[in-house]
């Protein structure tokens, strides 16, 4: 896959060839002061690479984009994800993204280098570019100092897997162990002395004419000018009209930023899979890095935790859960078991309003009376037996804090640690769920028949710092912190984690706003 670049001075032979540059061979750094070329060159690649579809390999390419330059060939067809450092999770997502990818395409070839492979584009698995624009300013950033040791990796192993490393940088700051793995080195207009950095030979000065510089020829540096990607007068029109001309291309792999407010009104723009709400099946968001719409199965889930801060978006998430619950199941009974704090009389009072088996209390004692008179097994005394009689669908919302604490010989002791631990097991047979909407940890001598009582469970929270401080007191049991936190930017106010415990699976989470009086679900 050679890509036409530019021409370069072969005074040798008295010959300017064509500049032609192999991504299948090596990585590619690309050098230059402000102004000097760098981007021209990523976007005459990008049109070079784009020019191929159809013609054999099959080209996917992420882009970081930390000079903030090249969003205008962002809808160009070979382009998956192009990301400024405006979004810390976007970055994290492309890099989990290609190591999923070149785990699976390492599978796929299996013994084989990768460039031998393509010479049978048919059964080759796709080719990778990982462009980063402006690789000082990405290695000066702490919050992806964790990605360093990763992109070392990639440079040094992602070509026989099928990635090409391509970068821009203004000057060898930081970056010189990473360039023993770059077979392809251009350098703009720079002081001298950094061309002795990169090329590691005496500096050879050049013109200081935009797009002039000098570029590694198979053994030797020769001067060079770099083709533009279109004419200067008519870029922004030739771009547009490219674009459009690729307009039923779709690439499966395109990615996008997820909105700053998804809602139930937006969510199939954003989603990977289309979205089919059902009775069983309650979404509640998009998980951030593959789209994929998160749903739970009601109808398989026993019981639901809620951790989170005061005011980082635990009640819109019951309202989510609630609100759609209510609209599939308009038989089901809602038992919610509030405290002093009243905060369940807002889903009473709106989203339930009109379902007339909905019952509040928030007194354990009256709580209790109730589960006993309606056939829910609850007793009146100690020993005394009861009946269980059938009840319709039944979702338990407890909101309660002294569910928590160690109330010996009360009633709410006897719901916490006794009734609803019971219930839950058999919650899948008896049509039961039961959310915790602001799970507490709970204190030591009944903490893990409550933890264990849960199935799955939702943390509005920066879950390395939660798992840091709360571990193993927690339903998350022993989540390696650190490398949640290096794994995992901070989470936006609203956003959160769901965790499958019954499967172990976790997930980061763009959760739904709730829209009020509008229609979710």
């Amino acid at each position: 896959m050679k890509l036409i670049m530019g021409i370069y001075d072969a005074p040798e032979i008295q010959e300017q060839p064509l500049l032609e540059i192999d991504p299948l061979k090596a990585n590619i750094a690309v050098f230059g002061s402000p102004m000097s070329g760098k981007t021209k060159f990523i976007e005459t690649m990008l049109l070079r690479l784009t020019s191929n579809i159809g013609k054999g390999t099959k080209e996917d390419v992420y882009i970081i984009d930390f000079g903030g330059n090249i969003g205008d060939y962002a809808d160009l067809p070979v382009v998956c994800a192009c990301f400024d450092n405006s979004n810390e999770e976007n970055i994290k997502r492309v890099f989990k993204i290609i190591d999923d990818r070149l785990r699976e395409n390492a599978r796929q070839l299996g013994s084989k280098n990768y460039y031998m492979a393509a010479s049978k584009p048919d059964t080759c698995p796709p080719h990778l570019t990982l462009i980063i624009e402006n690789l000082n300013a990405f290695l000066a950033d702490e919050r992806f100092a964790t990605y360093q040791d990763q992109l070392m990796k990639l440079c040094r192993d992602g070509l026989s897997k099928g990635l090409t490393v391509v970068f821009t940088a203004n000057d060898t700051s930081g970056i010189s162990r990473y360039l023993a793995n770059f077979g392809h080195k251009i350098a703009f207009n720079m002081p001298a002395t950094s061309y002795m950095d990169i090329f590691g030979s005496k500096s050879v000065s050049t013109m200081r004419t935009p797009g002039r510089g000098l570029v590694t020829v198979d053994s030797g540096v020769y001067e060079f000018q770099a083709f533009l990607p279109f004419k200067p007068k008519t870029e922004e029109d030739d771009l547009k009209a490219l674009i459009a001309q690729y307009q039923t291309y779709k690439n499966p792999n395109k990615l996008i930023s997820l909105p700053d407010i998804l809602t139930m009104t937006n969510i199939r723009e954003y989603s990977a899979d289309k979205i089919q709400p059902s009775n069983d099946n309650i979404y509640f968001g998009l998980d951030y890095y593959d789209h994929k719409p998160m749903i739970i199965d009601i109808d398989k889930t026993r019981s639901i935790g809620i951790y989170g801060k005061k005011g980082f978006g635990k009640t819109n998430l019951l309202k989510i859960l609630t609100a759609q619950i209510w609209m599939y199941h308009r038989d089901a009974r809602f038992i919610l078991f509030d405290d002093g704090r009243k905060q369940l009389e807002t889903i009473r009072d709106t989203i339930l309003k009109n379902n007339k088996n909905t019952v509040y209390y928030d007194n354990a004692t009256d709580l209790r009376v109730y589960l006993n008179e309606n056939g829910y097994g609850a007793t009146r005394k100690a020993n005394e037996k009861v009946e269980v009689q059938d009840t319709p669908y039944t979702v338990f919302i407890l909101q309660n804090r002294m569910l928590y604490h160690n109330s010996s010989g009360t009633d709410i002791r006897y719901l916490s640690v006794n009734l609803f631990p019971d219930m839950i097991v058999n919650a899948e047979k008896r049509k039961f769920l039961f959310i915790y909407s602001d799970f507490k940890i709970p204190e030591t001598e009944f903490r893990d028949k409550l933890n264990n009582c849960l199935s799955a469970a939702f943390l509005l929270d920066n879950i390395g710092d939660f798992i840091a401080e709360k571990g193993a007191k927690t339903a998350f049991g022993e989540m390696d912190p650190k490398e949640l936190k290096a794994q995992y930017a901070k989470c936006s106010l609203g956003d959160g984690y769901y965790y499958d415990i019954e499967g172990d699976d976790l997930h980061k989470v763009k959760l739904i706003k709730f829209e009020g009086g509008k229609k979710n679900g």
